[in-house]
């Protein structure tokens, strides 16, 4: 069976160049950048958070994301999804300083709507082979995980937490895939996080991340991106995880 990536143990070989190499060559400004980012994808959630007190707009630092500061936090407004896009994000923002991350997003649910945190990612994406060896799963860092928790806990939003499954194909989570993996625990379904955490992994920083139920993957598709109580909970989710890193 033919495994990613083909060339045998290539995550212990350097690459070519770095993300340093291509700010080097792509930024030339002078901005001093924090050291701790929270990571968001919804378009929505950037609109309704920018009105908030001390929200600064650093610009397209890095092609994949718009970087804002609130506080002591960055804010990277990820303009794509997917993990390679995710990847790549994460590579440049450690080279601009950082080692701290909260990825806050919306996933599918496999068991129940709600709001998780994830204690580790199904691996059914390529880009987290590059980094580490081949395992079935990528984990988050614990002690971040377990401040992002006790945090959710302390603004009194109710959670769980669970495994997920990353993958790069949307349209093709089928019904015996859903259904093996709902009977495992792993309760939601997203494209980025084995990634995020592959990549922390290899780089020695931390991460940590949750998610707000969207839709969700039972008989039918049931989607609820834009109901009322789905932003609400993505909004009170940022608010906890900007709490943390600015406290």
């Amino acid at each position: 069976m033919m495994t990613i990536p083909h060339y045998p143990d290539k995550t212990g070989h350097p690459g070519l160049f770095g993300p340093e190499d291509f700010l080097t060559y792509h930024y030339r400004g002078d901005h001093t950048f924090p050291d701790r980012y929270i990571i968001i994808y919804d378009p929505g959630l950037l609109k309704r958070i920018q009105s908030l007190p001390g929200m600064k707009r650093l610009g397209r630092i890095i092609p994949g994301a718009d970087l804002f500061t609130c506080g002591k936090t960055g804010i990277a407004a990820m303009k794509g999804v997917g993990a390679p896009h995710a990847a790549a994000a994460l590579e440049e923002l450690i080279a601009l300083g950082g080692g701290r991350f909260l990825s806050i997003g919306t996933a599918g649910g496999l068991q129940s709507r709600g709001v998780f945190v994830c204690e580790k990612a199904l691996r059914d994406e390529g880009t987290s082979y590059h980094y580490l060896p081949a395992a079935r799963f990528s984990l988050p860092d614990a002690d971040l995980t377990a401040e992002l928790a006790a945090a959710l806990a302390k603004a009194d939003i109710g959670y769980q937490r669970a495994p997920s499954w990353t993958t790069d194909a949307p349209y093709r989570e089928t019904r015996p895939e859903v259904d093996m993996y709902r009977r495992e625990g792993i309760a939601t379904v997203e494209m980025e996080s084995a990634a995020l955490f592959a990549v922390a992994a290899f780089r020695n920083v931390r991460i940590a991340a949750a998610f707000v139920v969207s839709d969700l993957l039972d008989r039918e598709w049931e989607p609820a991106f834009h109901h009322a109580d789905t932003k609400a909970s993505l909004d009170t989710l940022f608010q906890a995880a900007l709490d943390l890193l600015n406290g």
